[in-house]
């Protein structure tokens, strides 16, 4: 396309109109031509040098025209909003009308202000995967508003996968490095939270048989104090335990020597005093 700096303002915004790509080929636009193409192609402010935020705006917002042609010529043109790549610094204004348009914009923003984010997040939590580190605050409004967008959040804070652990064992889930301060909150909480820790501690171990005997499932080779502590929560826990001791079996069928159907091996005493009762 032939240069179009000589020509005059009208002779340009007729070349816009036609095709927006002539705006590359205009050195330093007057403010009307830039608007008459970033209105018909938000994208085209790429070809802008310092354009006012008037200009922002209008690119940033909807467009008069959308020519898949054209798109096509522009790399792909997505949603309205999303212009704001090709804006250098871009003020909290533009930035706050372009999530408006699409929050899948907040991804084209290099150090979103804490309101754009704050924003962004009420209108999806899970948007928080397109904050890079988002403060404390950010990640404690995403999972309160929703528990389980913690697994959009690398190397969420203390008090962070606490709110999320607290609120839904599923967003436990989520959490890859749980402290153990987390870790006993969760298994205090759900039955079933200590399948989701790897390398559980002590502490933690004894902390779930304490509340849910049968937690005792997901603990391999537990020792003979947890297994007691399982049977002293319910008998039938012996269920769950894969090699009790014969000082756990004897504890299940004293309670009761049903119990011993769910022994695999049960010890000679165990099986004795069993058929004593039975007699």
């Amino acid at each position: 396309m032939a240069c179009l700096n000589d020509k005059s303002e009208e002779v340009q915004l007729e070349a816009v109109r036609n095709n927006i790509i002539a705006l590359k080929y205009i050195k330093n636009p007057s403010e009307a031509v830039q608007l008459e193409a970033v209105k018909r192609c938000g994208n085209t402010i790429e070809f802008i040098d310092s354009p006012s935020e008037l200009v922002q705006l209008t690119a940033i917002t909807k467009h008069e025209f959308k020519i898949l042609d054209i798109y096509d010529a522009l790399d792909n043109i997505e949603d309205c909003g999303v212009a704001i790549k090709y804006i250098k610094n871009p003020n909290e204004k533009i930035q706050l009308e372009a999530i408006k348009q699409s929050v899948s914009a907040l991804k084209y923003i290099k150090n979103p202000t804490i309101n754009v984010q704050v924003f962004a997040i009420t209108q999806n939590p899970n948007f928080i995967k397109l904050i890079e580190n988002p403060s404390e605050i950010v990640q404690l409004l995403a999972v309160n508003l929703l528990s389980d967008s913690i697994r959009f959040i690398n190397n969420p804070t203390e008090k962070v996968q606490l709110e999320a652990t607290i609120r839904d064992l599923d967003a436990f889930r989520f959490i890859t490095k749980p402290t153990e301060k987390v870790q006993l909150e969760a298994v205090k909480r759900y039955s079933d939270a200590l399948r989701f820790i790897k390398r559980a501690s002590s502490a933690v171990k004894v902390e779930s048989v304490k509340h849910y005997g049968c937690s005792i499932e997901f603990i391999r080779n537990p020792s003979e104090e947890l297994q007691l502590e399982a049977l002293e929560k319910d008998s039938t826990n012996i269920v769950y335990i894969k090699n009790p001791t014969e000082k756990a079996q004897l504890k299940a069928i004293n309670q009761d020597s049903n119990n011993i159907k769910y022994i695999k091996k049960p010890s000679e005493a165990v099986k004795l005093i069993v058929l004593k009762k039975s007699n």
